[in-house]
């Protein structure tokens, strides 16, 4: 019912014309933004989780065989050294090309890629799910996206007290 006194209630964050208030507009811009990163980090997550050796590398079972102590200009640390065993039955070993600040466990057992026309060219196959701490990330960043639109829709409500001076 419309009168001289009377106008219909307007929606929630729009003004008696039904357009969205600019306050509520750059809230779904922030929102929209936070999602983006949200998506961007699952993503990132993604493209760590890949493997970075060639597909038509094969794996086996291998273990750490020890670390050797680097001392550098630029770092100094411990290097681990792998060994497997390829499918015709050869023994290999290899050293990885990180340095970590402490040695690694003899025996560990990890998984080893490696080229079959060149065994000695290898790598370890991450076996931490790297993905799931981005996951993570990317799922509270979709929770905050989704607290701050919350907010913003609570804020904007009709009724809300107007600022002293407005």
């Amino acid at each position: 019912m419309t009168g001289p006194n009377m106008t219909d209630a307007a929606e929630p964050g729009t003004d008696d014309a039904g357009v969205p208030c600019r306050s509520l507009r750059i809230r779904i811009l922030i929102v929209l933004g936070v999602i983006v990163a949200g998506v961007l980090a699952a993503a990132l997550g993604f493209v760590v989780m890949r493997p970075s050796v060639d597909l038509d590398w094969v794996t086996a079972d291998g273990s750490v065989a020890g670390s050797v102590h680097y001392s550098g200009t630029e770092a100094t640390g411990y290097r681990t050294r792998y060994v497997f065993t390829d499918e015709h039955g050869a023994g290999h070993m290899f050293e990885g090309s990180a340095l970590t600040e402490k040695p690694a466990v003899a025996g560990t057992d990890v998984t080893v890629a490696f080229d079959p026309d060149n065994p000695d060219d290898a790598a370890i196959v991450r076996t931490k799910p790297l993905w799931a701490a981005y996951g993570a990330i990317a799922a509270l960043i979709l929770i905050a996206a989704g607290i701050t639109f919350r907010l913003g829709l609570l804020i904007a409500r009709p009724g809300r007290r107007k600022p002293s001076g407005v």
